[in-house]
């Protein structure tokens, strides 16, 4: 994976935020949209993003709707792919931290933006992120508290 200055990161809590506008947080989510000079995204959140958006109880957008924006999101945003190598130090991050389950989803974002030297890694569930070690911690941005 190629470095690729400026690069902000949004896991998907972000991304489903930033395209909802009854979301509670879509006016910072879309401020940190707004202002990230090259916005990014792990492959994978683009299927996250399509699940969550289709099938959670209070958005149900159209499956064709989503795919309208996954498809603008894959050509306006820096898409961040993985490689083997990837996931294996994904999972090796999360077996030397205890971590097991859905954790690794959010360290494959984490290993993405590591990998592509990411200067933010925006979030509405920082606390997934920041307990993966300082180098993901230092690139987390987060909503203030309410």
């Amino acid at each position: 994976m190629v470095v690729t200055p400026g690069l902000t990161v949004f896991d998907t809590s972000a991304l489903v935020a930033a395209h909802t506008q009854a979301h509670p947080r879509f006016e910072w989510a879309d401020q940190q949209v707004q202002a990230a000079a090259r916005p990014a995204l792990c492959s994978h959140s683009l299927a996250e993003f399509y699940a969550v958006m289709t099938a959670h109880p209070q958005l149900r957008y159209a499956p064709t709707q989503v795919e309208a924006i996954t498809q603008r999101l894959s050509t306006t945003w820096t898409v961040l792919t993985l490689d083997t190598a990837d996931y294996l130090a994904a999972i090796a991050r999360c077996r030397q931290l205890g971590l097991g389950g859905g954790a690794i989803y959010d360290t494959l974002i984490a290993q993405a933006a590591a990998q592509a030297g990411a200067i933010a890694l925006v979030t509405l569930n920082a606390k997934h992120f920041v307990r993966l070690g300082a180098d993901i911690a230092a690139i987390v941005i987060q909503p203030p508290a309410p």
